[in-house]
């Protein structure tokens, strides 16, 4: 039986010659590569199958650290893949080393984070510089190529160093317009552009709600009990009105 590379479908050729395909489990997968380890497949045959974080020892996957010794004190294996490799490398790092959980991208994703090198994925302040491997202080025409969409490389503090900032934050638009960023479909940078505030859009507060208007006295319930039958308050007649009138304008129309 053998499993084709990092898919669920194991194929069972029988000695008829015809073919039978069974779906299995990733576990089921590693499960029946261990037990052709223990019938003395090689690792020629089970290399194929290690993920890109392990290596074959003895004919069996195990992960890339258990055999690299980091002789460094307060250090420890870290494994570490070059984009579009699809093996990756132990290296030794400091210990107790955890990134940022603002970090993202393919800094974390390929574990480029504080690997003793200066990754320009790792460039940013989400992720503290490369966790301290890069100095913040790259020119802009090597970190521009890093920056996202809707940011530009800009200088700061009278230096020639770079920061990928929004593109917005240095673009300056009338009170009452709003910078948005616009990239066209297929640009690889976007363009910041002044646009009119949406007049519908605020962010003050609904107005507070008028309080409630006393209810009358005894005098005014009964000249209403008089004219239309029943006692009531005028409070709640001048509620149910469609006229514009004022409360105090109501009292002189009824009462």
């Amino acid at each position: 039986m053998r499993c084709r590379r990092r898919v669920t479908v194991c194929v069972v050729r029988r000695t008829t010659g015809r073919m039978a395909s069974v779906t299995l489990s990733v576990t089921t997968m590693r499960v029946a590569s261990t037990e052709e380890t223990a019938q003395g497949a090689s690792c020629n045959d089970v290399s194929p199958y290690c993920l890109w974080n392990e290596t074959c020892v003895n004919g069996r996957c195990e992960s890339l650290c258990l055999g690299t010794e980091c002789s460094q004190p307060n250090h420890e294996c870290h494994v570490h893949r070059e984009e579009g490799a699809e093996k990756g490398v132990p290296k030794c790092v400091e210990k107790g080393a955890e990134m940022p959980s603002t970090c993202h991208g393919v800094c974390r994703e390929r574990g480029y984070w504080k690997d003793e090198e200066c990754d320009l994925e790792c460039y940013s302040y989400a992720c503290e510089f490369d966790g301290g491997d890069c100095d913040p202080g790259l020119y802009c025409n090597d970190l521009s190529p890093y920056c996202l969409w809707n940011e530009t490389c800009v200088n700061h503090d009278g230096t020639s160093f770079g920061r990928c900032e929004s593109l917005c934050l240095d673009h300056e638009c009338p009170q009452d317009h709003d910078c948005q960023v616009h990239r066209e479909e297929g640009a690889e940078k976007g363009v910041p552009q002044c646009v009119e505030k949406d007049p519908s859009v605020t962010t003050q507060p609904p107005p507070t709600p008028a309080s409630p208007t006393p209810m009358l006295t005894a005098e005014q319930e009964a000249v209403l009990t008089d004219w239309i039958g029943q006692g009531t308050s005028l409070q709640l007649l001048y509620t149910g009105t469609s006229e514009a009138w004022s409360y105090d304008d109501f009292v002189d129309k009824v009462v």
